[in-house]
């Protein structure tokens, strides 16, 4: 899937982003970093195609996307009758999103209306179906906000699953976890794509505490003691 000359501005402001010309695999984790301003979620919804590009196009985008924005605004339907209804649409195998829910650690009653949820919760409820879609394109906006340290970590491991069986997984992450499971990340400050490339090395205490975090900022990741 290629991003060719994207650019992107809202009426005649500053432009959020300008010429991003990029190669996104499938199969591979892509995660997009910058500060807040820089563009991440408009370069998210034009991946997914919920916005149109002010300049620029993108190629080779699947039919079958599932995209799950940073923002939730539920409506007061239950959660089984959203997942029945939302899994028809998607085409969804059944059982499949009652599956991906269990696997998050999402306590959520079917019964209960999907507006009394915690911010939490919700989020599970929507990337269950997300993961559960038989859709070779996901894009996540901040899906590690408001989950619980188990759940974070249920759904680090679903986005490496779900890349190994061949999806473009693209995710903003502002926790630091996305750096754990991307393969590629782009800056939108303007920076180029680079790999997330992982490095040993050995240290104790409070000296390993240091490496991770000067590593972490350089875009690297330990691996081994």
């Amino acid at each position: 899937m290629r991003l060719a000359g994207i650019g992107h501005r809202y009426r005649r402001g500053p432009w959020v982003l300008r010429d991003l010309d990029v190669d996104l695999a499938f199969g591979t984790v892509v995660g997009v970093s910058g500060a807040n301003g820089t563009g991440k979620s408009t370069l998210l919804r034009i991946v997914a195609g919920v916005q149109r590009p002010g300049r620029g196009h993108v190629a080779g985008r699947p039919h079958r996307v599932a995209y799950v924005p940073e923002r939730l605004e539920p409506p007061p339907v239950r959660v089984q009758r959203w997942s029945s209804d939302l899994g028809r649409v998607r085409g969804t195998p059944t059982g499949a999103i009652a599956a991906a829910l269990a696997a998050l650690g999402t306590p959520a009653s079917p019964a209960a209306p999907l507006s009394s949820l915690s911010k939490g919760t919700v989020r599970k409820v929507l990337l269950a179906e997300a993961l559960a879609a038989p859709a070779t394109l996901l894009v996540l906006d901040e899906p590690w906000a408001d989950l619980d340290a188990d759940g974070a970590a249920a759904l680090s491991g679903a986005l490496c699953r779900r890349a190994a069986e061949g999806a473009l997984v693209v995710v903003a992450d502002h926790t630091g976890a996305g750096r754990t499971v991307a393969d590629t990340e782009i800056g939108t400050g303007g920076s180029a794509p680079r790999p997330v490339v992982d490095v040993r090395y050995r240290g104790d205490g409070d000296r390993v505490v240091e490496l991770d975090e000067a590593a972490a900022r350089l875009g690297f990741r330990r691996v081994g003691p």
